[in-house]
C-alpha cells in the first residue's frame, strides 16, 4: 500500500522508523537464530510485502544499511523469492563482507540458484570469517561437491564433524559427501532442502 505524502516526509526525517517497522513487520516470519519461519496466512504474506517495501524505502533513504537488505533477503526467502532473496542479500554481503549470517545466506540462494562456483567462493570466504564453525564448513563441502571438487569437500566435511562432533547436519552432510564420492547418492540429491 502506498504511503501518504504526509508518511513520507515523516519517513525523510526519522529514516529509522522505516527500519524498525519493516523489521518488526518481517522478522515474526522469517527463520532466525533457529527459530522457524511462521505459517503461511494472508497476514504472514500482507506483512511480508509491506515489510520489504518499508525496509527498500529505507535502503533508498540509508544506501549503506545492509541490514535492511539482509531482511529483505530474509523476507524474499520466506515467500520462496529466490531471485531476489540472491539479490538483497548480494547487496548486503557487499556493504557488509564480515557478517557471517549475511554470507550463510547468500551461499544458501546461490545454491538454490544454480550459481555454485559463486556459491564455492561465498561459503569459502564465511568459513574464513569463522574457521572454528564446523556447519560453515559443512555448507562449504556441499558447495564443493557442485562444482566437481570432492576431495576437497571431503576434507571440508571430516573437518566440519570434527569441530562440531555433535552437530547431526555436520554427521549428515560428511555422510552425503561420501555417499556422493561412493556413487551410492547423485551429486545434487540435497538441493530440493536448500
Amino acid at each position: 500500500m502506498p504511503l501518504s505524502e504526509s508518511q513520507e516526509s515523516r519517513n525523510r526525517m526519522f529514516p529509522n522508523l522505516l527500519y524498525k517497522r519493516g523489521a518488526s513487520l518481517v522478522q515474526p516470519h522469517v527463520l532466525l537464530d533457529g527459530r522457524p519461519a511462521s505459517e503461511a496466512t494472508a497476514r504472514r504474506e500482507r506483512d511480508l510485502q509491506e515489510g520489504i517495501e518499508l525496509l527498500t524505502r529505507d535502503v533508498q533513504l540509508n544506501p549503506e544499511r545492509w541490514q535492511a537488505l539482509w531482511l529483505i533477503g530474509k523476507a524474499h526467502q520466506a515467500v520462496d523469492d529466490r531471485t531476489n532473496a540472491y539479490e538483497a542479500l548480494k547487496g548486503a554481503s557487499a556493504l557488509a563482507p564480515g557478517e557471517v549470517d549475511v554470507a550463510r545466506e547468500l551461499c544458501r540462494e546461490c545454491l538454490a540458484l544454480g550459481h555454485f562456483e559463486e556459491a564455492v567462493s561465498v561459503a569459502d570466504h564465511a568459513a574464513s570469517l569463522e574457521p572454528d564453525n564446523g556447519g560453515l564448513r559443512s555448507n562449504l563441502a556441499l558447495a564443493l561437491l557442485l562444482v566437481d571438487d570432492d576431495d576437497r569437500a571431503s576434507v571440508e566435511a571430516d573437518e566440519g564433524v570434527q569441530l562440531a562432533p555433535t552437530d547431526a547436519v555436520c554427521r549428515t552432510v560428511q555422510q552425503f559427501v561420501a555417499d556422493v564420492r561412493s556413487g551410492q547418492q547423485p551429486r545434487q540429491a540435497f538441493l530440493d532442502q536448500v
